[in-house]
Formats: structure tokens, C-alpha cells, sequence
């Protein structure tokens, strides 16, 4: 009773974290990782930022400083404008590697304000060479990777060993572990181990039901 006890009170402390961490942590880290994007030549286009290399300007919360429109405006920055396929007016710094015009727009606005580009735009790309925004998606990849792979050979495990409640107590140390760490965010990558220990959150969790399943007697019905 004891031991059954000890696994009731791990499970539960091993659930309740990660429902709100789940909530929490995916949006922080992929807020993080924009921020320490750094501007680079676009792949699709060729074209440049004018500074590559350089850290990009985040207009999020962790923002070092806000888009001004109206200084922007004033710079001729509109020559930098591009229809896209809604019909609707955008800004393409990109444009300043063949437009004289736009690069004279950009090149005034940076004078005046510590813009670069766009954290959130089409020439902010990670160390890796990945776009900010693809690291959740990344993640989720692994998870199905780890999933698919690993999780039949632990259900067929499960039906012949003797040692279920081991092999749940594992997945289960390693799931509490996950949700713990997933709480390490912070910049300058320090947010890869929060998504590090986030993609081993799920597969963790998930393996660790299969001993549970397995491990439950079977309930027989009388007619």
C-alpha cells in the first residue's frame, strides 16, 4: 500500500506541473528564441537585410525597442512597400538590395532609431540556419519520431517482464525531471534546455501509461 501510495503521489506530481507549464512555456520559449535570431540573407529571395549578422529587433515583450511607424513614414519607407497575395500593403526590407530608394529609407530609419530586422520576419534565422518559429514544430516532430519507434517496444516489454513497476518508475523519475527543467528559460539559447526537457516531457509521459496499462488487472464481467 505504501509503495502504491509513493506512485499515486509521483504520477500526480508528475501531471499537475505540466498543465500549466504546457500552457506557459511554449509561448515563452518561442519568444526567446526570436530574440536571439539573428538577421540573414533570405534563401527564398536572396535578398539581404543590409546587416547580417547582427541581432535582430524583437517588437515582442522582450522587445529593445518598438517599430515607429511614423519615423519610418518620414524616412520614405513606403518605397520599401510590397502587395502580397491578400491584396494588402507590407514592408520588404529585402527591397533595399536592389531599390537605391528603399536602401536610402532603411539606411535613414536605422540612423534614427536601433532597428535591424524583424525578429518575427523572413530574415530572422537561429545559428542552426532555422527559423525562430519552427522549433515548436521541431519539437513536436521528435516527439512523434520517439513515439512511433520506442513506444511498441516498451508495450511489448510490458506484456512479457516481471519488472512493470521499474520500468514505470523510470519514465516516470524522467517525466518529472522534464516538466522540472522546461521551467530553465532564458536568452542567449538558454531556452534550448527548456525545450530540450519539454520534447522529453511528452514521449516520457506517455511511456510511462503503457506499464501502467499493463500492469492493471484484468477485469472479467459475469453475465
Amino acid at each position: 500500500m505504501i509503495q502504491e501510495g509513493l506512485g499515486f503521489a509521483l504520477a500526480s506530481f508528475a501531471r499537475s506541473p505540466s498543465v500549466i507549464l504546457a500552457a506557459l512555456v511554449s509561448p515563452l520559449t518561442l519568444q526567446l528564441a526570436e530574440t536571439d535570431a539573428l538577421c540573414q540573407i533570405n534563401p527564398a529571395t536572396g535578398y539581404s537585410t543590409g546587416v547580417d549578422g547582427a541581432v535582430c529587433t524583437s517588437n515582442g515583450e522582450f522587445s529593445t525597442g518598438k517599430w515607429n511607424d511614423t519615423v519610418w513614414r518620414s524616412s520614405n519607407g513606403t518605397s520599401c512597400s510590397v502587395m502580397d497575395t491578400f491584396g494588402s500593403l507590407n514592408y520588404d526590407i529585402g527591397r533595399a538590395t536592389f531599390d537605391s530608394e528603399c536602401a536610402a529609407a532603411l539606411t535613414s530609419y536605422r540612423r534614427l532609431t536601433s532597428f535591424t530586422c524583424n525578429c518575427t520576419g523572413d530574415y530572422a534565422f537561429l545559428e542552426s540556419g532555422f527559423r525562430p518559429g519552427t522549433i515548436l514544430t521541431f519539437s513536436a516532430t521528435v516527439y512523434y519520431l520517439i513515439m512511433v519507434f520506442v513506444a511498441p517496444i516498451i508495450g511489448a516489454l510490458s506484456d512479457v517482464t516481471p519488472h512493470r513497476k521499474r520500468m514505470w518508475f523510470i519514465f516516470a523519475t524522467t517525466y518529472i525531471i522534464s516538466i522540472v527543467f522546461m521551467a530553465v528559460l532564458g536568452q542567449q539559447n538558454v531556452w534550448i534546455v527548456s525545450l530540450f526537457f519539454a520534447t522529453c516531457a511528452g514521449p516520457s509521459y506517455d511511456i510511462m501509461c503503457v506499464p501502467i496499462m499493463a500492469y492493471l488487472p484484468e477485469i472479467h464481467h459475469k453475465e
